[in-house]
């Protein structure tokens, strides 16, 4: 691909372009590949030029990517505890659970208005499992 092309094609265009020429293979590759793309194309990256893609816009893509599967997870952690919760407490708790990924937007909202650093990936120590079942 010229730069002049790389300068006038979107990344959803150049993966819409690989979707319908370019995936190969078993149909179980190509239907990983295929929901991969989908996700790209759902998110804002897509919309940038490939000659404007750099190191910034991967990380952001990153990122959001990595806070999509975190939430993802808290949901089915409420959901596994739901489904056991019996008292009043356990159904608080699940409610808690469920609340952590409006907590966690909120604070960074506040460290990005003061200026702080953001905040690392979420990684899940090793004991919370005792804290949370």
């Amino acid at each position: 691909m010229s730069h002049r092309e790389a300068e006038q094609t979107t990344l959803a265009v150049a993966l819409r372009r690989l979707e319908d020429d370019g995936l190969f293979g078993d149909v179980a590759n190509t239907e990983k590949e295929r929901s991969r793309i989908a996700v790209l194309l759902a998110d804002p990256i897509a919309k940038k030029r490939l000659a404007q893609l750099g190191k910034t816009d991967v990380v952001a893509l990153r990122d959001r990517l990595v806070r999509a599967g975190w939430e993802r997870n808290v949901e089915r952690a409420a959901c596994r505890i739901e489904k056991m919760a019996k008292t009043s407490a356990d159904k608080a708790r699940v409610t808690e659970i469920r609340s952590l990924p409006c907590l966690r937007e909120r604070l960074e909202e506040a460290r990005s208005l003061a200026e702080w650093p953001p905040l690392p990936n979420y990684r899940r120590p090793s004991d919370a499992c005792n804290t949370i079942f």
